[in-house]
């Protein structure tokens, strides 16, 4: 029974923590986040903060860990995009921020490395993995980002659909050689 309680408490204290955080990030932005802020904000010690993140960057993976592991499955067979870019829709307003600040290169790497994870590359492939990952990654974010700051009313299912066919030949043009 002690267990599940402290798995529990730790689980509201991981999600006060993350809820401080995009709270802080919608009306400070990521640059002026301070993870003191973040520790006041979510009603947390300094230590039990530590026991759960190693600091900002890791609190932004963790919000973005979800909705990023369906845009690096985006290359595999039977993925399917249109809840996570309907979300990104639903979230403009951070996902704008995010895409567009200084965060713009740690959300590439941190997508890039999940990318990474599903390509298979040949031998030959004459790229190393890393760098179609970041291709990838570059590809999708910059797409998301014209699509929720753009004028044109395109449905979250046909971005979604762009999204996936686009990723997956990228990914199988440069696997195959």
């Amino acid at each position: 029974m002690t267990g599940i309680k402290l798995d529990r408490r730790a689980a509201r204290t991981r999600q006060a923590c993350l809820d401080a955080f995009v709270e802080l990030l919608l009306t400070e932005g990521y640059e002026a986040i301070s993870v003191s802020d973040v520790i006041l904000r979510a009603d947390v010690g300094r230590s039990t903060f530590y026991d759960h993140y190693t600091g900002k960057e890791d609190l932004l993976r963790a919000c973005l860990s979800g909705p990023f592991s369906a845009l690096a499955a985006a290359i595999l067979p039977g993925a399917d995009l249109t809840r996570t870019i309907a979300h990104f829709r639903d979230q403009r307003a951070l996902v704008r921020a995010l895409l567009s600040g200084p965060t713009h290169g740690l959300l590439v790497r941190c997508l890039a490395e999940m990318i990474e994870g599903n390509l298979t590359l040949s031998a030959r492939a004459p790229l190393p993995a890393t760098l179609v990952a970041a291709m990838l990654a570059e590809s999708q974010l910059g797409l998301l980002l014209h699509w929720l700051t753009g004028r044109d009313a395109v449905k979250p299912e046909e971005v979604a659909a762009a999204l996936t066919a686009s990723s997956r030949a990228a990914a199988q043009a440069l696997q195959a050689v």
